[in-house]
């Protein structure tokens, strides 16, 4: 029994012609298996859809692009020539101590300072205008064969030249030499070493200017001392004039001292006088007409010493011709002490305005051309090369970031 079972599994069987045989309509999940047969035969065609729209969007977003680039590079840019020059701001102050110091390690000072100015001023918009005006920058960037993409276009505001001028040169400072070095480029060569020249022109009437304006700061602050010195110099000996004129002397101290000898006679005088009389009382009587004529005169010397005293340092007036001699000689040392810090003072101002002057001198500024403006021979600009990989990479960076982005919103739908 059991071989009769295995008989039938265990005999081939005649190939036949399948009929097609009528499926009744099933519910459940009999009923899913045809559509579910329909989609796995779609899948593979979507599949093979995909790449062929990657492709085309990289075509046309990647390499046409590319190709565009690479065809206005190569037949219709124009060529660029550059021009370089290089400078540094100089002074003449130079010490051993400095330079000495200077080989140990770099130092900062009035040239680094300055450096930095002109390399500021080299990116402005008034540089710009001044270049302008001086060598026309329409005529040299919009010459004839100049392309459509780098040329600088015309009635363009000032704005506009100046982000220009900073694409069309190239300016670097180097914080260790203190020398700026400035690349120009223009559509001929000519151009580019003209404005090179006219730049290397610019930056020496600066460093000048900014020369002469610190002159001019280190020596005004002086002259203004020495005039404020001189004014209060003059001041003094109008007063000390005009205290000679109204006390009619010229000095006080020799009136003092010939005031103190005339005292000094009429009370030696007066003790005479006194002497004569003690003398005159031991014979005679106090009404004795001598001795009558000789009280007379101590009389009168006290008197006279009395007058002369008050004259020498006596209460006087706030006049000069009244006052006493104490008074005029008090206001005279006064005036004299006024008069010699006057003197002092513009002494010390006249030497302080020198001083200035021969620091000015020796602090003067220049512009140390290290580089002439070169005459370029054949043209380096544009890199078309480096511009075609440059635009290639940046388009196949966003095609990527885009294609990764419809493929997120993609998957989220």
């Amino acid at each position: 029994m059991a071989e009769a079972a295995l008989k039938p599994a265990d005999a081939p069987k005649p190939a036949t012609t399948p009929t097609p045989v009528a499926v009744a309509p099933a519910t459940g999940a009999a009923s899913v298996e045809p559509h579910t047969a329909l989609a796995t035969q779609e899948a593979p065609k979507r599949a093979r859809a995909a790449p062929s729209a990657a492709t085309l969007s990289f075509l046309a977003g990647v390499i046409a692009p590319s190709l565009i680039v690479a065809f206005y590079l190569f037949a219709l840019a124009a060529p660029q020539y550059s021009s370089k020059v290089a400078f540094s701001v100089r002074t003449l102050e130079q010490s051993a101590a400095a330079n000495i110091l200077g080989m140990l390690a770099p130092t900062s000072g009035a040239g680094a300072e300055d450096g930095l100015i002109l390399f500021d001023y080299l990116h402005s918009q008034q540089f710009v205008d001044r270049l302008d005006g001086e060598i026309d920058l329409d005529a040299i960037y919009n010459r004839e064969g100049a392309d459509w993409f780098f040329a600088l276009g015309t009635e363009r505001p000032i704005e506009d030249k100046t982000r220009y001028w900073n694409y069309a040169s190239t300016i670097t400072y180097d914080n260790a030499s203190r020398v700026i070095e400035v690349e120009v480029y223009a559509f001929s060569a000519q151009d580019a070493q003209r404005i090179a020249a006219a730049v290397s022109q610019e930056s020496e009437r600066l460093i000048n200017q900014i020369s002469e304006q610190a002159r001019q700061d280190a020596v005004r602050f002086a002259e203004l001392d020495m005039r404020d010195a001189e004014e209060r110099l003059r001041a003094v000996r109008l007063r000390m004039a005009e205290f000679r004129k109204t006390a009619q002397e010229i000095d006080p101290n020799t009136n003092a001292e010939l005031q103190m000898q005339l005292v000094a006679s009429i009370e030696t005088e007066l003790a005479s006088a006194r002497a004569q009389e003690t003398t005159l009382l031991t014979y005679l009587g106090p009404n004795a007409p001598t001795v009558r004529v000789v009280r007379r005169r101590i009389e009168s010397l006290e008197a006279q010493a009395a007058a002369e005293r008050a004259k020498l340092a006596g209460g006087g007036d706030s006049d000069p011709a009244e006052a006493t001699i104490s008074q005029r000689l008090g206001v005279f040392e006064e005036l004299t002490v006024d008069l010699e810090f006057a003197a002092n003072l513009y002494t010390a101002s006249l030497s302080a305005l020198t001083q200035a002057q021969t620091e000015a001198r020796r602090s003067q500024r220049y512009l140390a051309t290290h580089i002439a403006p070169t005459n370029a021979e054949q043209s380096e600009y544009p890199s078309r090369s480096m511009l075609i990989i440059a635009v290639f990479v940046s388009l196949a960076l966003l095609w990527a970031v885009l294609r990764l982005i419809s493929f997120s919103v993609a998957s989220r739908a």
